[in-house]
């Protein structure tokens, strides 16, 4: 299970921190984790907003579409 941490400067999502060991995963393509957590995201495992609410699986197509 993943949480999208939202960064107020940019007011945009830029990482994700990974429940199971609390790290924080950049959005990085050259990140071995957040190649994985892409891939997880196309398999609809859960992930939550900054707030802890559980994304709807729209939303998760929304996010994934604008991941790079």
């Amino acid at each position: 299970m993943y949480k999208l941490c939202f960064d107020s400067l940019t007011n945009s999502v830029k990482s994700v921190q990974r429940l199971d060991d609390n790290a924080f995963i950049p959005f990085d393509l050259d990140n071995t984790d957040y190649v994985i957590f892409k891939r997880d995201v196309s398999n609809s495992v859960d992930i939550n907003d900054s707030n802890g609410t559980p994304l709807t699986n729209q939303q998760k197509r929304d996010l994934y579409a604008t991941l790079p």
